[in-house]
């Protein structure tokens, strides 16, 4: 494949995802929260928003992996069709985690073994047998 034919391709799946996002948010968003179905999602089943686009993310991986091993020539518009809707999971869990961290003034994280603290000015190493002494052990 030549660049510019690559670049083609890249440019027409980004056209694609984006004309297929905007036509979904219709039918799966309210007018105050675009992300309503993983939160509402998240309400009926206990799970995270970001659990519950994972479980509808695994759903369209299936479906390319099982189209990958099956052995069989599949029309472009279903290669298409079903690397877009996965693009589009990512690009709504992408949403999701931003939604969720925003009010955040600090993240937690771990970093190489260690416990971090990720806030607006660095990151810090947490004492974790400090911590546990603070809280009593627990």
């Amino acid at each position: 494949m030549t660049h510019e034919d690559f670049d083609r391709v890249i440019r027409q799946q980004i056209h694609r995802t984006t004309g297929i996002l905007l036509k979904k948010q219709e039918e799966y968003a309210t007018d105050d929260d675009r992300l309503h179905n993983f939160h509402a999602g998240s309400g009926l089943t206990g799970r995270t928003p970001e659990q519950v686009c994972g479980g509808f993310l695994l759903k369209h991986i299936i479906s390319i992996f099982d189209m990958i091993e099956d052995g069989i020539p599949h029309d472009l518009d279903i290669w298409n069709e079903k690397i877009s809707d996965a693009i589009n999971y990512l690009l709504l869990l992408r949403a999701i985690v931003e939604d969720e961290v925003v009010d955040w003034d600090e993240i937690v994280f771990k970093k190489k073994g260690k416990i971090v603290r990720k806030h607006k000015f660095g990151e810090e190493l947490i004492d974790e047998s400090a911590r546990c002494a603070d809280s009593g052990g627990d």
